[in-house]
């Protein structure tokens, strides 16, 4: 047993070294309980959410606030300091910023207000981004803040190997928290916050010499790069240089002093990365047995049931892969996938005004024209766009002080955390932006810690720095406020009875008979065309002379079908060739101007979205489910939400919610989207769909009738329509309901 015992300790010297790390944390306050919770966040919100609803991140949100709020008192009482203010100062000077940019470049307020990265609503909550930097400053201590995201990493850990399991099981992505049903087979978000637990556990593994964290942190890795995306992958090799080139043997210096320890560290990570290949190769095996479970406990009230479940099975068990690990396999794991583009185009806006750039999400001008997820997608680009060289420089003095503090700093558990946080950071290279990062205000909170900055600022100066920025933010933030109340454009549309909007989409040949199936019941169809689906008689297209009768007959045509989105956003070659050619036809044969743009290519395709309100608009959906509801007011924000249901059924169940979707606009006197796709679609359906919406008394409109009534005349002009049609108030709403 001895000689076990020896041979064990033998082989930790070897991987961890005979010196120990010194790292004491005793103590815990409510500082410490919240930053756990902070970094658990996805997995506490998580557990809100099942128990709770729709209310448990509200729930959590204020939990957590209220945590701050008497952290912030706790601190105070102890040292009689107002550290904290410091958190706020640069709260209200990111936000003073976002008001100077939107009054010096107007278009900035849809990127800022407006977009996926609606700026205020992800500073506001406070799981996430800047209050990272609130709770450093809370905490201070270096030894307690590692052993604070520890804890957390190992909530995480449990948490993300338990989404793994679930992922196995079901094939998608269902049950993890803020992300879309779909059936992909990766996580970007997954494979990130998994790299964070990696990362943390090999960093305790060290410092406790522990072969079982260790290993955990080699599941992590395989985990992370099983499931999640590329990008994890970048912040384990950044963390893997850092610790080898920078942290081993306490210097960058390569020599006879130094190389021991490196090489001591290169085996640390080959053992790491090895025994993480080797449980990889174990996750298809561990999909077989669960599958063969399922197969196992699956009802057996009916075989055929249980003879497709089996054949799912078997699919599943060939299908089974990885996005990191078949992008290594074709030799596409460098592949820019778009990057590249995006980053010139990013530092062709720079160049547009490269003394100070153009101000807060400034990049997303030029870069959310051309893609959904309109940024930068580089830390540097991004900063160069919104500072100009200011931001090159801010950066280079940022990058240069946390390299200093992990060279020079006394104590390893500080040099160890800086690592970790800037490894994580390594993110931003790629993707992500720096303003809503919770690991780039880490570090922030870090260095902000670890300098005199706070020891030189008395209390009177850090009310003074402070106050003066809210007193910026208010006079910016009114006088925008002043300029956007007489920039008012539409009102808020109330619906007063049931109402319907019909559309078809694709164009062919049987385009023609299903507008005049609409038509024929006294119902009005918004027809979306697409020039290459009208020509011969002998192709499936529609025919020149049926497109001839529709426009004679009335029909309201809008151009390139499911390839709308906003005017923001600047559509590839291919689909604004298509929308030139059909704007060209439609002229040429006389039709008005056709109004709507097309995107990008993307997992956005099968979004419409409407230029008659503004530059975004109505937005309607290809799909069916329960996302589609009949909508009772409209204004400006929630018309980008504007979803359709498809007038099609192929079994009794979705039969029945399409008439609910139908009943529950009647009762309560609103209004239905319903898209007819000439793919797919049956005559008979149709003809019974319209036949109930007329029993019913249904008004047929078009989406121009509710652009003219959205329109605002400044004589109608008021603050109950201005808050209506902000969008905050847009955002606020769509949670709440």
């Amino acid at each position: 047993m001895d000689k076990v015992k020896n041979t064990l300790s033998n082989f930790k010297n070897t991987l961890f070294g005979q010196v120990k790390i010194n790292y004491s944390s005793k103590g815990f306050d409510i500082a410490d309980f919240a930053m756990i919770l902070f970094f658990a966040q996805r997995f506490i919100t998580y557990l809100m959410v099942s128990s709770l609803g729709k209310i448990g991140p509200v729930f959590i949100m204020g939990i957590l606030g209220l945590m701050y709020v008497v952290a912030v008192v706790y601190k105070y009482k102890q040292n009689k300091r107002l550290d904290f203010l410091i958190f706020f100062a640069l709260f209200f000077l990111v936000i003073t910023l976002s008001f100077l940019s939107i009054l010096r470049i107007p278009d900035l307020k849809f990127w800022i207000f407006g977009s996926q990265m609606n700026l205020p609503v992800q500073l506001i909550d406070v799981r996430k981004t800047i209050f990272a930097l609130l709770i450093v400053i809370l905490v201070k201590d270096f030894n307690k803040i590692l052993r604070n995201i520890y804890y957390a990493s190992l909530l995480n850990f449990v948490y993300l190997l338990y989404q793994a399991v679930l992922y196995l099981l079901s094939g998608n992505w269902d049950a993890y928290y803020s992300l879309p049903a779909r059936n992909m087979i990766y996580n970007m978000s997954y494979g990130y916050e998994m790299i964070f637990v990696c990362i943390v556990l090999i960093i305790m593994a060290f410092i406790k010499k522990s072969l079982i964290l260790l290993t955990m942190g080699s599941l992590a890795l395989a985990c992370s790069t099983f499931f999640g995306s590329r990008g994890s992958l970048l912040i384990f090799m950044t963390f893997a240089l850092l610790m080898i080139l920078v942290y081993a043997g306490d210097s960058p210096k390569i020599n006879r002093t130094t190389i021991k320890e490196k090489l001591r560290y290169l085996l640390n990570v080959i053992l790491v990365i090895t025994i993480s290949f080797l449980l990889m190769l174990l996750i298809p095996k561990l999909d077989r047995a669960l599958d063969n479970l399922k197969e196992k406990w699956a009802p057996a009230e009916s075989e055929l049931a249980l003879m497709e479940g089996s054949d799912d099975l078997a699919e599943s068990e060939d299908t089974l892969s990885s996005r990191t690990v078949d992008s290594v396999i074709g030799g596409e794991f460098l592949d820019s996938n778009g990057r590249i583009k995006i980053w010139q185009t990013a530092f062709n806006s720079y160049l547009e005004s490269p003394i100070f750039g153009k101000g807060i999400y400034g990049d997303r001008l030029e870069v959310g024209k051309r893609w959904y997820w309109g940024y930068s997608h580089n830390i540097v680009l991004e900063l160069m766009n919104h500072f100009g060289i200011f931001g090159l420089a801010f950066f280079g003095y940022l990058l240069y002080s946390v390299i200093k503090k992990i060279i020079r700093s006394p104590e390893k558990t500080t040099r160890l955390l800086y690592i970790i946080v800037l490894s994580l950071c390594a993110k931003l290279f790629l993707s992500d932006s720096y303003l809503i990062s919770a690991y780039f205000w880490l570090l922030i909170g870090l260095l902000i810690v670890d300098s005199e900055l706070p020891n030189k600022l008395s209390n009177k100066k850090l009310a003074l720095a402070t106050l003066g920025i809210l007193i910026l933010s208010i006079v910016s933030g009114s006088i925008l406020l002043i300029k956007d109340y007489q920039n008012q454009k539409f009102q808020t549309i109330k619906i007063t009875k049931p109402t319907v909007i019909l559309s078809t989409t694709n164009t062919n040949s049987d385009t023609f008979k299903i507008y005049q199936t609409i038509k024929d019941s006294g119902f009005q169809a918004v027809t979306f065309t697409n020039s290459s689906g009208i020509g011969d008689v002998d192709e499936n297209t529609l025919t020149i002379n049926d497109f001839t009768k529709m426009k004679e007959s009335g029909a309201i045509f809008e151009d390139g079908e499911f390839f709308y989105q906003n005017t923001y956003i600047r559509p590839s070659t291919i689909q604004d060739d298509n929308r030139i050619r059909t704007k060209e036809f439609f002229m040429e044969h006389g039709l008005t101007e056709p109004i709507a743009y097309a995107p990008p290519y993307g997992s956005y395709n099968s979004t419409i979205e409407y230029r008659t309100m503004h530059h975004y608009s109505f937005v309607q959906v290809n799909k069916t489910g329960a996302k589609s509801q009949p909508i009772k007011m409209i204004t400006y924000p929630s018309s980008m939400n504007m979803q359709a249901r498809q007038l099609y059924w192929e079994n009794a169940d979705e039969k029945t919610e399409l008439l609910d979707y139908i009943e529950k606009a009647k009762n309560n006197d609103s209004l239905i989207i319903l898209n007819v796709n000439t793919n797919n679609f049956s005559l008979d359906q149709i003809k019974e769909i319209l036949a109930l919406l007329k029993d019913k008394k249904f008004e047929s409109v078009t989406y121009q009738d509710l652009a003219e009534q959205a329109k605002l005349l400044p004589a109608d002009f008021s603050l109950k329509n201005y808050i209506e049609n902000t969008y905050m108030y847009g955002y606020i709403n769509k949670y709440l309901n």
